[in-house]
């Protein structure tokens, strides 16, 4: 059984945004940052506030200042990703990561073919399978994966491929992780 399907520069945009949403440590990491400078811009509120004398004007200016910080700083670091993506994949050295792939599934593991490489990764290489209603990751890592858009198919039945590779993964003693993609822009 095998699909075949075309991949664009919005589906690495795609990858890379789940990827942000889902990681543990750089959620922790930005939190970090949006605490530490939220309490800076208090502080330095504070200080001013003392040496003015007036509290009412700038620590109620502080504490908005800190939430429109801990809204935005998300929303600047997506946009700089997106950005930073494009500008990569489109770089002609990364251009034939483009274009149709295949994926096969062997008795042993699943063998991917694209313009650029081809190889097998074995059913206990395989640590994760997102599902969402547009887009498929099957994780090969934590920070690597095949990104299957599923109306860019062009050759097989997406869904029937995906359950064969959640049993077959299941079959294999490795442990599956099914999960839905889900949540905002970054939904599959």
């Amino acid at each position: 059984m095998k699909i075949r399907f075309n991949v664009e520069v919005e589906d690495f945009v795609f990858f890379n945004r789940f990827n942000f949403a889902q990681s543990q440590p750089l959620k922790r990491s930005v939190v970090r940052n949006q605490a530490f400078f939220a309490v800076m811009i208090m502080i330095f509120m504070a200080i001013i506030s003392y040496r003015t004398g007036r509290w009412a004007v700038f620590m109620p200016f502080g504490a908005l200042a800190c939430v429109g910080y801990v809204f935005w700083l998300k929303r600047i670091l997506l946009t700089r990703l997106e950005k930073a993506t494009r500008q990569i994949v489109s770089k002609d050295e990364n251009r034939l990561a483009l274009g149709e792939h295949e994926i096969e599934i062997c008795e042993d593991g699943i063998f991917a073919k694209g313009r650029a490489s081809e190889g097998k990764t074995y059913w206990k290489g395989l640590t994760r399978l997102v599902r969402g209603p547009r887009y498929a990751l099957i994780f090969t890592g934590t920070t690597t994966a095949h990104v299957i858009r599923k109306k860019s198919v062009v050759e097989g039945d997406v869904e029937a491929f995906l359950d064969e590779v959640e049993r077959r993964m299941a079959d294999s003693g490795t442990e599956v992780a099914v999960a839905q993609a889900s949540g905002g822009r970054t939904a599959g």
